[in-house]
């Protein structure tokens, strides 16, 4: 089975890589152009790594101490 999977991916020319988002914390995988390195499809997209990266930031500088607080 695994080998009919890696001869699909090689016969459609496309290229996958997997990846760590450092500034988000997430996990990414990318769909590529094998020949040309153009990205087909990335989970998440840019977009919604931009939006965690700024919720990641903001939660950090902006630590309101709400969880914390004691009753």
């Amino acid at each position: 089975m695994m080998e009919q999977m890696n001869d699909f991916i090689s016969s459609i020319n496309t290229g996958l890589s997997f990846r760590v988002d450092e500034a988000s914390g997430r996990d990414v995988v990318t769909i590529y152009e094998a020949s040309t390195g153009d990205i087909i499809r990335q989970i998440p997209e840019e977009e919604m790594l931009e939006v965690l990266r700024r919720l990641r930031e903001q939660t950090s500088r902006h630590h309101s101490g709400l969880f914390d607080a004691k009753v």
